[in-house]
């Protein structure tokens, strides 16, 4: 076991010490204008898919997500009380 176990680290001290020989260090720094500068997130939420499914496909599970559940349908996972005041308004 412990020969394995020495067989396996060597392995790996191996492997890294190639990976760090041949990774060139050529030293050289990016310049300031072919580092793009970081963009403003976007404020507010305009209702609109962010291209990954059909503007569709985004609503209808906007509106399963939005729906809200009744006494009548149980409180097991779909429970959504809201949980502090902070929350309890909606912001629409």
């Amino acid at each position: 076991m412990i020969k394995i176990f020495r067989t396996l680290c060597t392995t790996c001290v191996l492997v890294w010490a190639a990976a760090v020989v041949s990774t060139p260090a050529t030293g050289q720094q990016r310049s300031a204008a072919a580092v793009a500068a970081p963009t403003e997130a976007p404020a507010g939420f305009d209702n609109l898919t962010n291209g990954f499914v059909t503007q569709a496909s985004f609503d209808g599970s906007r509106e399963t997500f939005e729906e809200r559940e009744g006494i009548a349908d149980g409180l097991g996972p779909v429970y959504n009380a809201d949980s502090c005041a902070s929350h309890a308004t909606r912001t629409r």
